[in-house]
């Protein structure tokens, strides 16, 4: 990953191998950043076309939409209680 200069990348962010986040750019909290995106009739994490990229943030990414049935449950996060 490449951060250029003047960014504020918040909390709860993630960014995945090879994603250049945009000169001055802030990325929101909680944000997952990559080169993936996930096709939900395929229910498959397809690689992003160089048209797809989300310039407003990215030189080379987007930010991506993770489905609320692939988050985490309260015990399955780190230090999480158990049921």
């Amino acid at each position: 990953m490449v951060i250029k200069s003047g960014c504020k990348i918040q909390s709860g962010t993630m960014i995945t191998e090879n994603v250049i986040v945009k000169e001055g750019a802030t990325i929101l909290p909680g944000s997952v950043c990559s080169l993936l995106t996930y096709d939900s009739k395929e229910k498959v994490f397809k690689d992003v076309e160089t048209n797809q990229y989300n310039l407003d943030y990215f030189e080379k990414g987007v930010l991506v939409y993770i489905p609320y049935d692939m988050s985490l449950k309260e015990s399955e996060l780190l230090g999480g209680v158990l049921p």
